[in-house]
């Protein structure tokens, strides 16, 4: 058996790696070719000599690292060049990397032509060499990429959280002039209908998760706000936010018309976050927690409900449900089925209410009263009744 000696293998390889070198135009077609078979970019269409030019210099590299040779400036930034460039251009990073290993393939299929009727054992010794050398420099395109696209991601995430805030602190007389100029930065028309979905920190995190596993990034916005995220997404999509985020503490706003509405979309659905229980909410759900809000400095509100005070928790929330379904329903009998005791239970209850508050809920005004001064309260109770959400 005929061993080769490591001096003598040494200039084998180094002789074949100038034939590959000198095959270098070949090679680069070769990669074109079998990258066009594949469609390795899909949807994203690359000029050829952007194509070529890329190949030239990775196959060119390849070969010198392999041969020992040094390596020019251009050549030892081509990794970095390359995983920006594609970053900024949109290609995915899997198909990426499935471009960057055809060089393995193209770089063996050379050395196989280069070493003609030659002992086949050079190339099986060499290898993992060159399967070794082909890796480090996919780590390498694939480590710039990455860096890329995450500062491309938070670029994008400061513009439009810029445009954000100059849209929702403009005056109403250039809401036109810079809803236009907005919608180009969020990349959404301007008389285009939204659905508006504020998460606050507490929810937030639960939220993205959702999202990002539910929808594409192209399919919606979010953007970072006052601790929580907001998303934005056309309201006449197929799948509303609200469903998948139904069972997620927030607000939606439903249908926003307009750039020019969008801030005011965005201070309701905050709004309505902040009432919400541990669900997504409407402003249907909570109003009567908004409006609690907005005249709790009253004294008619502030001391409507001081005799409760003397009731445990549990008592308080039997009175408290009661009523509130007594407001909802106007019937006793249907407040009776609801809470699946005697008809009887429900007027006591609803007489002991009046005899701690004053307010009689057999009266509209009294009951209206009683219903804004337990704002949060009265909503939650009303939510918890089981109805169709976000269908």
């Amino acid at each position: 058996m005929n061993e080769s000696r490591p001096g003598a293998d040494e200039t084998a390889w180094h002789a074949l790696l100038g034939r590959l070198m000198s095959d270098h135009p070949a090679l680069v077609d070769d990669f074109l070719q079998r990258f066009s078979q594949r469609g390795l970019y899909g949807d994203v269409a690359l000029p050829e000599e952007d194509l070529r030019a890329a190949a030239s210099r990775s196959l060119e590299l390849l070969i010198r690292q392999l041969s020992g040779l040094p390596l020019t400036p251009a050549l030892r930034s081509a990794p970095q060049e390359l995983g920006v460039a594609r970053a900024r251009q949109g290609v995915a990073r899997d198909m990426l990397m499935d471009a960057v290993r055809l060089d393995f393939r193209v770089l063996w299929s050379g050395l196989v032509r280069a070493c003609g009727d030659e002992s086949a054992d050079l190339l099986v010794r060499h290898a993992e060499e060159v399967l070794t050398t082909v890796e480090r420099y996919v780590g390498d395109v694939q480590s710039a990429f990455l860096d890329e696209q995450a500062e491309l991601a938070r670029d994008t995430r400061v513009g439009v959280r810029r445009a954000l805030a100059r849209l929702m602190s403009a005056e109403p007389a250039d809401l036109d002039v810079v809803a236009g100029e907005v919608g180009a930065v969020i990349g959404m028309p301007v008389g285009g209908r939204f659905e508006v979905v504020y998460n606050p920190a507490d929810a937030a995190d639960r939220a993205r998760r959702i999202v990002s596993a539910t929808f594409r990034d192209h399919e919606y916005l979010a953007v970072d706000l006052d601790e929580g995220t907001l998303f934005v997404r056309d309201h006449d999509a197929a799948t509303p936010l609200a469903i998948p985020l139904a069972p997620v503490r927030g607000g939606v706003v439903a249908a926003t018309g307009g750039l020019r509405e969008l801030p005011a979309s965005i201070r309701l659905a905050r709004l309505i976050a902040h009432h919400a229980s541990d669900r997504l909410a409407t402003e249907q759900d909570v109003w009567l927690g908004i409006a609690h809000d907005a005249v709790a400095h009253l004294p008619t509100v502030r001391l409507a409900l001081g005799g409760l005070s003397a009731l445990d928790a549990a008592d308080r929330r039997l009175l408290v449900d009661t009523v509130v379904r007594y407001c909802e329903t106007g019937s006793i009998k249907q407040t009776a089925a609801d809470l699946y005791c005697h008809r009887n239970t429900v007027v006591n209850r609803i007489h002991r209410f009046e005899e701690l508050t004053g307010l009689d809920v057999a009266v509209p005004l009294d009951a209206t009263k009683a219903l804004v001064a337990l704002g949060d309260e009265a909503a939650h109770v009303l939510l918890s009744r089981p109805r169709p959400r976000f269908a």
